[in-house]
C-alpha cells in the first residue's frame, strides 16, 4: 500500500457579501522538463449560485461561449 504525505495547503478566504474563496496550494508540484506541457493552473474551480436552475442556466451559456 502507497501513502502519500500530505502535501497539500489550503486557504479559505470569507467577504462580508457572502463570497468564499477557497486556495489550494500543493507543493509538490513539479515544472516539466517539456516546455509544451503546463504542469500549474486552475485544476478546479466551483462557485455557488444559489439554485440548481441558475446552474443549468449558466452552464448552458458557458456552453454557448465556448
Amino acid at each position: 500500500m502507497l501513502i502519500l504525505a500530505r502535501t497539500l495547503h489550503l486557504f479559505f478566504l470569507s467577504f462580508k457579501e457572502g463570497a468564499r474563496l477557497e486556495l489550494m496550494h500543493k507543493p509538490s508540484i513539479n515544472k516539466s522538463s517539456n516546455p509544451d506541457i503546463i504542469d500549474t493552473g486552475f485544476a478546479h474551480m466551483a462557485i455557488s449560485v444559489g439554485t440548481k436552475q441558475k446552474v443549468d442556466s449558466l452552464t448552458n451559456e458557458l456552453r454557448a461561449n465556448g
